[in-house]
């Protein structure tokens, strides 16, 4: 490649000059031009632009040019590695882009809309047709932007192919003139991004990805500190009671008149059941993620269960001192005749009992309702207690789930209790489900098994 300035006489350049002066598709003097000759056999190209002109005797002399020189073989490599389109466009003022008139574009345009070039230079507008409606006003109002501002133009876009084909195109252009009526001349070129597009969604995508495992890996840390922080307070608080009636009972053997000792070992024994309880929900909970919980089947009264379990959260009521709040059992008639594992599904209306007894105050009451219809044994545990905030009740049956709430902060617990309701329900083929208007305004947990299990027992 060469760029030179030299000034061409008229006299030596004569058979230059007639090619020249008589290219095809040659404009006024003032634009480039591109001409072709042999020097030793070779095809050169010379792309040129008149700088001057000197006259002698109202006469043309001397043409100063300066111009850009390349083999044929150079000029076709460029265009082949070359993977877009070139173009020039003329835009009347006042009118939309598609109005407009192509005066030239390369082939290189069929590879990118699926249309020749001829088509184009015809039919502009139905190049412009071929824009995404969704992109076409931003399309509309990046090429006035630029004209108005007087800078290049870049803009990127989405086109559909006759094909129906969705591609990414970047245009980058430069008004080279704005004729006297108003025309704005673009020289520009598009180039086809869809690969590259893709490849930045993607590393969005991936970026995204790890941005919400790094999220997660912070929650799981956080939780297994809160997990572990709750768990050692689970396991230590039945113990405090525990000790201090031992070391009472110890200490004063002699002076422990019969009601005191027959309280302290009620206490103790109380104690001990939760704190075998706290470890029976951990191991429940190791077995579940192992799948690996045994399910004992046998024939049982679903209703008499129920009664079993409401007589235990009174009795234990009553042991707290907090009989002032109301319980209350409604069972229709039916057959309530159930195949499962009887010590599992009393745990897990114990478990629903001791939830709704947990988060009511002292002058709220529990409401249970067991029916039998439509082949499924139903049973509805409504209270008047804390409620559950909307954000919370997609994730209240998952593992060491616990609402951030002075309520959840001062009753403490594991978070497993309602997640093993879950597993265990679903394995005797039934659901459990939760409704709660929100905060303050208590819940309801409705628990529905098939009653006529298929499922015998092994």
């Amino acid at each position: 490649m060469a760029v030179f300035m030299h000034e061409m006489y008229s006299d030596s350049l004569a058979a230059v000059g007639v090619s020249y002066l008589h290219s095809p598709g040659v404009c006024s003097a003032a634009e480039s031009r591109i001409i072709f000759f042999f020097i030793l056999g070779t095809l050169f190209g010379l792309s040129s632009q008149l700088l001057f002109r000197t006259f002698k005797h109202f006469m043309p002399v001397t043409d100063s040019i300066l111009g850009t020189l390349l083999k044929l073989s150079e000029v076709k490599q460029i265009t082949e590695n070359f993977r877009g389109a070139i173009y020039r466009y003329y835009q009347p003022i006042h009118s939309k882009v598609g109005l407009g008139r192509i005066y030239y574009i390369t082939r290189g345009l069929f590879d990118l809309y699926g249309i020749t070039s001829e088509q184009a230079i015809e039919d502009p507008a139905y190049l412009y047709s071929l824009i995404h409606p969704d992109d076409l006003s931003e399309f509309d109002a990046s090429v006035d932007l630029y004209a108005q501002i007087g800078s290049d133009w870049f803009h990127q876009w989405r086109i559909i192919t006759p094909t129906g084909e969705v591609k990414w195109i970047e245009g980058k252009a430069t008004v080279k003139e704005i004729q006297l009526d108003g025309t704005r001349v673009w020289d520009g070129v598009l180039v086809d991004i869809t690969e590259s597009k893709f490849l930045g969604y993607e590393r969005e995508r991936l970026l995204e990805l790890e941005r919400h495992a790094r999220i997660e890996a912070e929650r799981a840390s956080r939780s297994k500190d809160e997990f572990l922080s709750v768990i050692s307070h689970e396991l230590k608080t039945p113990l405090t009671p525990v000790l201090g009636w031992l070391n009472l009972l110890l200490s004063k053997k002699s002076e422990v008149d019969t009601q005191t000792l027959d309280r302290g070992l009620t206490t103790i024994q109380h104690h001990v059941e939760k704190h075998i309880g706290v470890i029976e929900q951990l191991l429940d909970a190791s077995r579940i993620v192992c799948d690996k919980i045994p399910i004992n089947y046998s024939q049982f009264d679903f209703s008499t269960l129920v009664r079993d379990a409401v007589d235990k959260s009174i009795d234990a009521l009553a042991q707290e001192s907090q009989k002032q709040k109301i319980i209350s059992l409604e069972v229709c008639q039916g057959d309530f005749t159930y195949v499962g594992d009887i010590k599992r599904l009393h745990q897990v209306v114990t478990e629903l009992l001791s939830n709704a007894l947990k988060f009511t105050p002292a002058s709220g009451r529990i409401d249970i309702f067991l029916d039998n219809k439509e082949g499924f044994i139903c049973l509805d545990i409504a209270d008047t207690g804390s409620g559950i905030s909307p954000e919370f009740l997609p994730t209240c049956f998952q593992f060491f789930s616990h609402e951030d709430s002075p309520d959840t902060r001062s009753t403490g617990g594991l978070g497993l209790g309602l997640s093993i309701v879950r597993h265990l329900v679903e394995l005797h083929g039934g659901t459990i489900t939760v409704d709660s208007a929100g905060k303050g305004k208590g819940s309801v947990f409705r628990l529905k098994l098939p009653s006529a299990i298929a499922i015998n027992a092994p």
